[in-house]
């Protein structure tokens, strides 16, 4: 058995910035990871400027994939292109950006065990026993981010419910270049209307187009053909392949800590229920995380009552942005036609959520503004369809008395 101050589980985002922030505190780490490194993660990979603030260390080139300056939001008949003249989304490849976040928990001196599953995380009186399927490792305190299927979380909270749980397919797309560049203009696609509490996307990446769509998990068994229809859209109509996931969306129901136990990132079901994006989350909560653990070293105390801090803290920042995303969620699920179209089309909007993928603006402000808007947005886009279909209307009409006299005169 090998003993450590702080086992992580899980090396994705938040397990690996919860070790990097335990080691640098001088705290022995040991991060835990059932595939071996780098690992395949099933993901869009899109990261928001407030995510890559969250990291105290720049991301290198040789992680970054392509960034994007804008979105076609598209609706329906409605196709809204913003751009603007600084990046909205850095895109990477996950198993490389969470390797590299890897690398920077060991260069501060977290240890590094993967290739082993957890099987257990059992809590003691004076210590927490991890078994692994190779050997057990103890500690004062567990730190578990391995995600929506979390062993830790067996010993935190109960099983998700469906309400919960959201579902997602990706396909990666091979592209030359010069395709990808003509063809996404170094803008993301995001489609609505495919599935209730979610959306479909494309991301271009260096070589390849990620496409994916998710939401609502009730709809996971027809979620295929609607993939297939949204890829045939964009050309890609032979035999893909799918990889699929589920994501957990947190109600604030139930406590993400125990006594010598913490859970971050999708382990808690700190997910955007918007926009489906959990990296950001991950990180901010890993952080938090390992900077309650520090100062539960200092107390000596390992109690709930004392990681109760964590909790309290990262629901003092993030709740009222993820509540106000989940109701705006459910808002756009019940009348998509009612609210998307006028939202798509309205380029402040747009422009405002670039600012909340920034880190400028909050979710429930812009929520909330949207909320005001909402009303007048919708009678505009009204008047706009009456306009059109009287503009049609004269000129079917001005068409077809130029074609009466056109035939007058030839008799």
């Amino acid at each position: 058995m090998e003993s450590f101050d702080v086992i992580v589980v899980g090396a994705g985002p938040g397990g690996a910035t919860a070790a990097r922030t335990t080691a640098l505190a001088g705290l022995s780490t040991v991060l835990i990871e059932k595939e071996k490194i780098p690992r395949e993660k099933r993901c869009g990979g899109g990261l928001s400027g407030a995510t890559l603030d969250e990291l105290d260390f720049p991301i290198p080139d040789r992680v970054i994939e392509r960034r994007c300056y804008g979105m076609w939001g598209i609706q329906n008949n409605i196709r809204s292109e913003v751009r603007v003249d600084h990046c909205v989304a850095t895109m990477v490849t996950r198993s490389v950006f969470d390797a590299f976040l890897v690398e920077k928990a060991m260069e501060a001196g977290a240890r590094v065990r993967d290739s082993e599953t957890c099987l257990e995380v059992h809590v003691e009186r004076e210590r927490v026993v991890v078994r692994t399927e190779k050997m057990h490792y103890c500690a004062m305190l567990v730190i578990g981010g391995d995600g929506v299927y979390s062993v830790t979380a067996k010993a935190v909270r109960p099983k998700w419910s469906k309400r919960e749980m959201r579902f997602c397919l990706v396909a990666d797309i091979p592209l030359p270049k010069e395709c990808i560049d003509q063809k996404m203009k170094e803008l993301v696609e995001l489609r609505y209307g495919y599935i209730a509490q979610g959306y479909a996307w494309a991301f271009p990446k260096k070589n390849h187009i990620s496409y994916g769509i998710g939401g609502s998990a009730k709809q996971a068994r027809t979620l295929k053909r609607s993939f297939s229809s949204y890829l045939a859209l964009h050309g890609v109509t032979g035999k893909a392949r799918f990889k699929g996931w589920h994501i957990p969306i947190t109600e604030f129901r139930h406590d993400v800590v125990a006594d010598r136990l913490m859970l971050c990132g999708d382990a808690a079901g700190f997910v955007d229920s918007f926009n489906g994006e959990g990296i950001h989350y991950a990180i901010v909560s890993g952080k938090m995380a390992g900077h309650t653990a520090v100062h539960a070293f200092k107390k000596r105390d390992f109690s709930k009552r004392m990681l109760l801090g964590y909790q309290e803290e990262f629901c003092r920042r993030n709740k009222r942005d993820m509540v106000w995303s989940a109701r705006l969620t459910n808002l756009c699920s019940r009348f998509p036609r009612l609210v998307f179209g006028p939202l798509l089309a309205d380029r402040p909007t747009i422009l405002r959520y670039f600012k909340v993928m920034s880190g400028e603006d909050h979710f429930r402000d812009w929520a909330l503004w949207i909320i005001i808007r909402l009303p007048w947005l919708i009678v505009k886009r009204f008047l706009q369809r009456i306009k059109a279909s009287f503009v049609s209307l004269r000129d079917d009409t001005r068409r077809q008395a130029e074609r009466e006299e056109k035939e007058e005169q030839e008799m």
